[in-house]
């Protein structure tokens, strides 16, 4: 404004006469691309493959946006202690992500060496990939915490798919050998190829990741909610998170006993550690959209706190589709249950 120009003029002026200010245009675009597409109006129309290349922008647009900050930025400027300590916080970030997006998740795949064994349909549509490998005690004790896998075949390889873990390594010796599992529903063209994988394909992975283990545990009480494909983290979950006989309690929700995938598993561990299992099947009531129990149920009264006595002092895990555990997390709202108690992770893009 005080030069008299338009905003276009005073921007080409900008992109030629200031050093390193066309990358600062660059790193706006791009900032802008990866906003536009991360509104869910928006990345709904894309296949997640496209969606997250365009989530990999963020690092390009970092990138693109330092050096005219350095070149023309008086927090910057030469000659000055400040200049070299944002360097230095600059260089100890970038190292950061490179050891922990690049360098552990290589370790990790050159360590476990993971290698598909076979692949088991548990229902319609749903398959659990079994895969063994070394030194799957460090990956003991993960519960439903998920990783990133990348199956290493052709149209495979470069996308990455966050599973949980649907029951915890079985280990053969003291070295760790031994076999792990997923178990994955058809919810895409990305899951629906990897029913097709094929016995000796290797893996890659990367983590564990998330809140949903025992280390967020904050009360001897557990309660665990899970639906649909949402109940394979719950198996593993059950496994391995320490709870007394009876302080446990398991609700596994479906449209039928055929969804409550693994439920046979769950309930043979359920009996084997004294915790309680509800299995409620049928559909949710038109009539309560807010409900996350069958209709049976809603038209009857009940609320989680009928299933979980004594839930208010107790951790929840909810794992299933996102519009339903937002009804199951207010529910327990509702029964007393403080949010630090709340364990909850969408798997949602």
């Amino acid at each position: 404004m005080a030069e008299g120009l338009d905003p276009v003029s005073e921007a080409v002026s900008l992109w030629v006469l200031v050093p390193d200010m066309w990358l600062a245009f660059i790193s706006m675009a791009l900032f802008i691309a990866v906003v536009v597409t991360s509104l869910v109006a928006v990345r709904r129309r894309f296949p997640y493959e496209f969606w997250y290349a365009v989530h990999l922008l963020t690092y390009a647009a970092v990138a693109t946006s330092l050096p005219h900050q350095f070149s023309v930025g008086g927090l910057f400027a030469e000659g000055t202690w400040q200049r070299w300590y944002w360097l230095a916080v600059c260089i100890a970030t970038g190292a950061a992500l490179l050891h922990y997006r690049v360098l552990e998740p290589v370790i990790a795949t050159f360590r476990h060496q993971l290698t598909v064994s076979r692949v088991v349909q548990v229902a319609p549509g749903v398959v659990s990939i079994e895969m063994h490998g070394l030194r799957l005690n460090e990956l003991a004790g993960a519960g439903g915490r998920f990783f990133i896998w990348r199956f290493l075949a052709p149209g495979l390889w470069w996308h990455p798919h966050p599973f949980s873990l649907s029951a915890e390594p079985l280990q053969f010796d003291a070295s760790g050998r031994g076999l792990l599992r997923i178990t994955i529903r058809n919810l895409g063209r990305g899951s629906a190829q990897l029913a097709g994988v094929k016995p000796g394909t290797k893996v890659a992975v990367e983590g564990p990741y998330g809140i949903f283990s025992t280390a967020a545990r904050s009360r001897d009480r557990v309660v665990m909610i899970g639906a649909g494909i949402g109940i394979t983290p719950l198996r593993a979950l059950l496994e391995s998170t320490p709870f007394a006989p009876g302080q446990a309690t398991v609700i596994l929700r479906g449209r039928s006993e055929q969804e409550l995938y693994l439920g046979d598993e769950i309930l043979e561990l359920a009996r084997n550690r004294g915790a309680t299992v509800f299995h409620l099947t049928g559909p949710r009531s038109a009539r309560h959209t807010g409900s996350w129990l069958p209709d049976s149920a809603t038209d009857a009264g009940h609320r989680l706190a009928d299933y979980a006595p004594g839930i208010a002092d107790a951790d929840v895990y909810v794992c299933g589709p996102g519009a339903w555990a937002r009804n199951v997390l207010e529910d327990a709202r509702a029964a007393g249950v403080r949010e630090d108690q709340l364990h909850y992770e969408r798997f949602d893009w």
